[in-house]
C-alpha cells in the first residue's frame, strides 16, 4: 500500500500505479490482443477522491496506468481494476490496491489538549517510578477539515508552575499524541486560579509554519484530606435520628483529587444514609457534593433501649497513593421506649423509657 496526502495541502496528493494484463500462459499481451481496463473505487473517505482516468487500453507491454487523486478527507482507499470480456463472455477483476490518504496541516481550531480528570493528586509529591502517580495529557490534532493529522505530526509540550512532562510526542493514525504528567514535588501557590493550579501547554505547527498552541489548567491536590464534622458528638435522641453535615478538604482547601473513596462507618445498632459511600468526581471548586455533604443517622436496634457509647467515623482515601484520611466521633444512643422480649411469658412488651 502506498499514502497520499489530502489535497490543499501543497504535499504529494496523487499516486500512480500500474496494472499488468497477462494471458493464460502469464505473458504480457501485446497491442494485439489489447483491452480496456476499467478503475473503479470500491471504498474511500467519501471526500472526493476520484481515479483518472476511469478507463485504459493496455499498451505494448500489457500494462494499463492510472491514477488516484485525493479528496478533503483521510482514509484507507480501494482500488479495483476490472476487465469486460463481452466477446467470451468473461469479466476479470482484480485484487484491490490500498492507499492510504493522510490528513493535513493541523488548525488551530481542531487542536485540543485535555486528561482524563483536572483534579490529581500530586501537591508536595514527587512521583518518582509510582505508576499510580502518572498521568496522560493527550492532545488532539486535526487539520480544516475534521480529520486527523497525518501521522508523525509533532507536538511540544511543557508546564508553568508545577510538575514534569515529557516535552513532545507524534501523533498517531487517530491524530492523538500522549505524554506523561509526573508530580515532582513543587506545592504551587502563585496561580491566580488558587493553590495548587498549574498550567500544562501545547503547541503544534500549521500549515502557514505559525504556532498552534493550547492551555490546560490542572489542580495538583495533597494525599491527606481535612475532616470537619457538624454537629461533633453523637446524640441519637430517642426512637429517632440523628443528621450530620461534613466538609472534606484537601489541605489547600481544595476538593480532594478526583476518584478519592469516601465512606462513613457507624457502630452496631445504628444505620447511616446519605453521603456515605462513594467515589467523588472531579472538581476543581468548592461546595455541595465537591467539598461539602451530609448524612443521617437512625437506631435500628429494636431489642435494647439501655443508652448506650456509639460513635461516627468518616474515612477519605486519596485516589493515586492510597492514603487514608480518618475522623471519629463519639456520643451516645438512647431510646424513650422499645420493643423487649420478656423472658416470663415469652412475649414481646413494649417498656416505657426515660424521658
Amino acid at each position: 500500500s502506498e499514502s497520499i496526502n489530502i489535497r490543499q495541502t501543497g504535499e504529494n496528493i496523487s499516486s500512480r500505479f500500474t496494472f499488468t494484463v497477462v494471458d493464460s500462459a502469464g505473458r504480457a499481451i501485446n497491442t494485439e490482443g489489447s483491452v480496456d481496463v476499467q478503475f473503479s473505487i470500491l471504498k474511500g473517505p467519501g471526500g472526493g477522491e476520484t481515479v483518472i482516468p476511469q478507463t485504459v487500453s493496455t499498451n505494448a507491454n500489457g500494462q494499463a496506468v492510472t491514477s488516484l487523486f485525493s479528496g478533503d478527507s483521510a482514509g484507507v482507499v480501494r482500488v479495483r481494476a476490472t476487465i469486460e470480456r463481452t466477446d467470451v463472455g468473461i469479466t476479470i477483476i482484480s485484487d484491490p490496491i490500498l492507499v492510504a490518504i493522510n490528513g493535513g496541516f493541523p488548525s488551530a481550531d481542531r487542536f485540543f489538549i485535555g486528561t482524563a480528570n483536572n483534579n490529581i493528586e500530586g501537591f508536595g509529591i514527587i512521583s518518582g517510578n509510582n505508576s499510580n502517580l502518572e498521568y496522560d495529557v493527550v492532545a488532539s490534532v486535526g487539520d480544516k477539515f475534521g480529520n486527523p493529522v497525518k501521522e508523525g505530526t509533532a507536538v511540544d509540550f511543557r508546564t508553568e508552575g508545577a510538575g514534569i512532562i515529557e516535552g513532545s510526542a507524534l501523533t498517531n493514525e487517530f491524530g492523538t499524541a500522549i505524554v506523561k504528567l509526573r508530580p515532582d514535588g513543587s506545592k504551587p501557590t502563585t496561580d491566580p486560579s488558587g493553590i495548587g493550579f498549574f498550567t500544562v501547554k501545547g503547541k503544534t505547527v500549521d500549515e502557514n509554519n505559525d504556532f498552534v498552541s493550547k492551555d490546560l489548567k490542572l489542580l495538583f491536590t495533597t494525599s491527606q484530606a481535612n475532616i470537619t464534622i457538624n454537629p461533633s458528638s453523637v446524640n441519637i435522641p430517642s426512637n429517632g435520628a440523628q443528621a450530620f453535615t461534613y466538609t472534606v478538604t484537601d489541605l489547600n482547601g481544595n476538593p480532594m483529587s478526583a476518584g478519592s473513596e469516601f465512606s462513613v462507618s457507624v457502630a452496631t445498632g445504628l444505620e447511616a444514609v446519605g453521603d456515605v459511600g462513594f467515589n467523588l468526581g472531579d472538581f476543581t471548586s468548592t461546595g455541595a457534593g465537591k467539598t461539602e455533604f451530609g448524612f443521617t443517622v437512625s437506631d435500628t436496634d429494636d431489642d435494647s433501649n439501655n443508652e448506650v457509647g456509639t460513635s461516627i467515623t468518616i474515612s477519605v482515601k486519596s485516589a493515586s497513593t492510597g492514603s487514608i484520611t480518618t475522623l471519629t466521633i463519639q456520643g451516645t444512643r438512647a431510646k424513650s421506649g422499645g420493643w423487649s422480649f420478656d423472658p416470663k411469658n415469652s412475649e414481646r412488651v413494649f417498656i416505657e423509657g426515660k424521658k
